[in-house]
């Protein structure tokens, strides 16, 4: 299994900043607030819970940077919905609302992708006179730009 390597050199690199900051298992363990068998399993890559790894971490002095790995491309769906003209109180007021996908990344001969998100209202509305049509709303998602 992948996950169990990348645990290993996770453990592995624990022990290294450990070592580099010339501290001993059970010192390291202390300041972490961690049980001393919690960095041994840690450092052996072995599965440990995350608020354990998470402090070690912290006490190492690499929870920042750790942190701003993760961070996220920063989509939002509200941005989408400023893009496309709209704020989450409209969304509330028009019943129902389609949203639609844009184009997809497809290639040729394939057609592109398309997510409708409709609500159990739309289906419904169906049977009801065309005077409440249903508004429409193009949103680009990520995972669909070129």
């Amino acid at each position: 299994m992948m996950l169990n390597s990348e645990l290993l050199a996770l453990g592995q690199q624990i022990a290294e900043l450990r070592l580099a900051g010339r501290l001993k298992q059970t010192e390291l363990a202390y300041e972490a607030g961690v049980s001393h068998r919690t960095l041994q399993r840690l450092e052996a890559g072995e599965a440990v819970n995350s608020a354990g790894l998470m402090k070690v971490i912290k006490c190492l002095g690499r929870l920042e940077a750790v942190l701003a790995a993760l961070q996220s491309p920063g989509f939002s769906p509200y941005e989408k919905l400023a893009e496309a003209g709209l704020k989450v109180s409209q969304l509330k007021q028009q019943r129902p609302a389609t949203i639609l996908a844009g184009e997809g990344r497809a290639g040729p001969g394939v057609s592109p992708k398309r997510r409708v998100r409709r609500s159990r209202a739309a289906a419904l509305q169906s049977d009801q006179p065309a005077e409440r049509a249903v508004t429409a709303v193009k949103v680009q998602w990520p995972e669909d730009q070129p």
